[in-house]
Parts: structure tokens; C-alpha cells; sequence
């Protein structure tokens, strides 16, 4: 879906003016103002008396009731956000109608898709080179463009200089672990499945190691490239980062849009920006449906012959289980699955791989089958981190998670409590599978039962596992 947003954005950016940078436009409401300029002034306003002379302002009526309302202004970014993007409605409860728009652009966006992976890995490999060359190309570009403004050393500086005390926070800790989740794919089941492409001998050891520099690497440089802007909207408006920018799905089709609206040649930079951002969600959602349609065709090995028609047929599912974001009200089943997919499934499927592959494979084998394709043992390092650091910050982490459980939101609006109902049936939904297809694998096997398998294998591993975590 997001895919989708930054398709309509691009299409948009052709026009001129912008069109999240007015507010007399037809979907616009009567709240709308430019930029943040204004709603300072309104803010300054407001701490001060409003006990204006006549002979300075001709309505000190209007000016009260301007001033007693700035919380209810909305930026033009914000307005074509929700009341032209979105076309949002009330809440949950209220669907709304489709926003045709939304859907021909989700429509593309499955298309770009299915075209790009439908010959599997040898089409991916192609286009993954553009994909993920492009955006630290244009990311390089902006940054440029972004340390010539004023106030782009502020940005940087206040990106550089961190608030220490805010790690005795265990919120922040929560946030960053989801972040790692998301940044690196883990608990999807996608490294797997392109790993499964590479060759036996292939240093997957190292490639690791690298992958989780370059990611969290490439999150770090995107956020100083961010900043760099928001500084100099800062700069400019007179107010602090933080009211710039506001969290939520749409952060990156509000906060930055704003910023990139204020620079010369608007329509250009903002092109470059959601191209961007466009490379970014496909390569991601290459490997997405590369993992699914393999999982399909490794399982039923009959299906190969048919990849083209698999991916097709699954391409056009997910186009059609979309279709419902595209409602007036999609914005708050997006929000309640991002809100419970993200923190409570992928750290228990992280604790579960921890356990199958630490306590029930056993280490020791994991480092022999290491051995067998690189020459190399499992280091010291990476067998305790897998049979107990790992596991145990996870659990910790899903169990902070309950404690500081709250329902979910979307800017000023609260999900009832059903919401959080089916939210956790969303959290546990990917967990299932996983659990019903290892019993049924373990059923099929020859030899002892479920319960005589289980405690056989983490009995024979439990006391090689603590000796050779130290060896």
C-alpha cells in the first residue's frame, strides 16, 4: 500500500503548483493553513493577552476566534494527507467509500511487481540493481542539496547529539528492537528464502555481519539526510524539531513533502524524493513475494513449470486483499495490522527460531554444517548470542511489550476495544502456521512421537549446548 501513496505522490509532483503547498483547493478544509509559519504566529498569539485595540486589528472577534482555535489548524501537507490521499473518515467503524485514485495506483503497483519477479530470481537480480543502487544515488544527491540550506547544520547537530537519558526508557528499547526487525527482514522468513539461492560454499557468516552493518548503516544516513532538511524548515519557521514533524504511517508524506516544498526547482526534488522512496518499497516487496511464490513452488514442486501463473495468481490476491485499504477507512485497518504485526509476531518467531535452531538442531550441528560449507565454526560469540542472548532480550522485549500495552491510535483517534481484539488475532495469525506446519512435519516423520522427539533432542542438547557455547 505504501507503494501505492508514493505512486500517487509522483504523479502529482508533475503539477504546478505543488499540490500540497496551497489551501484553495477543492478537498482542502476550512482549517487549512500553508506551512508551519502560520501556526506559530497562531501560537504566539495565543500565550499572549487578546486584549488587542481596535484601531490595530478591525476584528478582534475574528482574531479571538482564531487564536482560541489554533489546535484545530491543519498544514497544507497534512490536509492533502488525509482529506485528498486518503480521503479519511471518521474511524474505524466508518469504511467509507473507495477512493478509486488509491486503487488504479495499487493496481500499478502490483503490476510493477508481478512483471519484475515473474521469471523468479533471474528477473529480481536485474532490476535489484537499479532498485537498490538508486536510492543512496538520489539519498547522496538530496543530502548535497540539503547542507546548502540555513539551518542545515542545525538539523544535523540536534541528529548528532542524542538525548542519553531517554535509554533508561524501556519504550525506546522496544522501538529500536521493532526497527531492527523491519530494517533487516528478520522473523519473515525472507533471508532464508534468497539465501536459498546462493551457493553451498558462499560465506553466509559473513554476509551476515555485513548485512546488519549495511542496513542499520543505511537507516542511520537516512536519517541525517531527513534532518538536514527539517533543520532548515526549523531554521525557517522558528520552532523546534519536534513540532515539526509527527509520527505515524504518513510521517514520509507529510513531514518531508513540506520540507522539500520550500526549496527551488520544488517539483524536481520532490520527484527525486518519491522515486526514492518508490525503489526502496519495490526491492522490498520483490523479496515479499519472491519468499511466498518460492515457498509455494519448493513445497509443490509441479508448480515450478507454472511460476509465471503462480506469481500472476498471487500477485492479483494481494491486489485484491488491498483493495480494502483503499476505502476511506483503510488508513485504520493499516494503522491496527502495522500496530500488532509489529510488536508482538516477528520477536516471538524470533524467540522460536532462536530455540529450534540453539536448543532443538543444537549448536553443535549448526557449527558442523557451518564448518562443512565455509571451513569455519560457529565463533563463541554468535553461539551464545543464539542459544541465550538473543532469546532472552526477545522475551523481555515482548514481555515489556504487554506490560506497557495501550490500545491503538491514530493521531487523536482511539480504537475501541473489538479493535484490539482483532489486532490480536492479527499478532497471532503468523504464528499459527508455523507451529501447525512443525507439528504436521514432525507427524510425518518416522520414529517417536511429537512429545518423545521434542524432549529427546533439547535433553541431548541441553548439556552439549552449554559446553560448547564456551569451546
Amino acid at each position: 500500500m505504501i507503494i501505492a501513496w508514493t505512486l500517487y505522490y509522483i504523479g502529482n509532483s508533475f503539477l504546478n503548483p505543488l499540490p500540497w503547498t496551497t489551501c484553495d483547493n477543492y478537498w482542502n478544509s476550512p482549517n487549512c493553513v500553508v506551512d508551519h509559519g502560520f501556526l506559530k504566529n497562531i501560537n504566539n498569539i495565543t500565550g499572549h493577552s487578546m486584549n488587542i485595540s481596535s484601531q490595530v486589528y478591525e476584528d478582534t472577534t475574528n482574531m479571538e476566534f482564531i487564536a482560541n482555535n489554533s489546535s484545530e489548524w491543519i498544514t497544507a501537507q497534512e490536509d492533502f494527507w488525509q482529506n485528498n490521499v486518503l480521503q479519511m473518515s471518521t474511524g474505524l467503524e466508518d469504511l467509507g467509500n473507495l477512493n478509486w485514485r488509491l486503487l488504479l495506483c495499487l493496481l500499478g503497483a502490483w503490476v510493477i511487481v508481478g512483471l519484475c519477479i515473474m521469471k523468479g530470481i533471474k528477473s529480481i537480480g536485474k532490476v535489484v540493481y537499479v532498485t537498490a543502487l538508486l536510492p543512496y544515488i538520489l539519498l547522496t544527491v538530496i543530502f548535497i542539496r540539503g547542507l546548502t540550506l540555513d539551518g542545515s547544520l542545525y538539523g544535523v547537530m540536534t541528529y548528532l547529539n542524542p538525548d542519553f537519558s531517554k535509554l533508561l526508557e524501556i519504550s525506546i528499547w522496544i522501538e529500536a528492537g521493532l526497527q531492527v526487525f523491519f530494517s533487516l527482514g528478520t522473523g519473515t522468513g525472507l533471508l532464508i528464502s534468497l539465501a536459498s539461492f546462493n551457493k553451498f560454499d558462499n560465506n553466509c557468516l559473513r554476509d551476515s555481519v555485513l548485512l546488519s552493518f549495511t542496513s542499520e548503516g543505511t537507516s542511520i544516513y537516512c536519517g541525517l539526510v531527513i534532518f538536514t532538511v527539517l533543520g532548515f524548515m526549523a531554521t525557517k519557521f522558528g520552532l523546534p524539531i519536534d513540532k515539526i514533524v509527527k509520527s505515524g504511517p504518513g510521517i514520509g508524506f507529510m513531514a518531508y513533502p513540506e520540507a522539500l516544498a520550500h526549496l527551488p526547482g520544488q517539483n524536481v526534488w520532490s520527484c527525486l524524493f518519491f522515486i526514492m522512496l518508490l525503489t526502496v518499497g519495490l526491492d522490498s516487496q520483490f523479496a515479499i513475494c519472491e519468499s511466498a511464490v518460492g515457498v509455494l513452488t519448493d513445497s509443490f514442486p509441479r508448480l515450478r513449470r507454472r511460476r509465471s501463473a503462480i506469481t500472476f495468481l498471487f500477485c492479483l490476491l494481494c491486489f485484491l486483499l488491498g483493495i480494502i485499504f483503499c476505502f476511506q477507512g483503510g488508513i485504520y485497518i493499516f494503522q491496527l495490522i502495522d500496530w500488532y504485526i509489529a510488536a508482538f509476531s516477528r520477536p516471538i518467531i524470533g524467540i522460536l527460531e532462536c530455540l529450534i535452531f540453539g536448543w532443538i538442531y543444537g549448536l553443535e550441528r549448526l557449527s558442523q554444517d557451518l564448518h562443512l560449507m565455509i571451513g569455519k565454526r560457529l565463533p563463541a560469540f554468535f553461539r551464545i548470542c543464539i542459544a541465550v542472548v538473543t532469546p532472552v532480550i526477545l522475551l523481555v522485549l515482548v514481555i515489556s511489550t504487554f506490560a506497557g500495552y495501550k490500545r491503538p491510535a491514530y493521531g487523536s483517534y482511539v480504537y475501541l476495544q473489538y479493535a484490539a481484539v482483532i489486532g490480536i488475532l492479527i499478532s497471532v495469525s503468523p504464528i499459527i502456521p508455523i507451529i501447525v506446519f512443525a507439528i504436521i512435519a514432525i507427524r510425518k516423520a518416522e520414529g517417536r512421537s511429537l512429545s518423545e522427539v521434542s524432549i529427546y533432542h533439547i535433553r541431548c542438547n541441553y548439556l552439549s549446548n552449554l559446553i560448547f557455547m564456551l569451546t
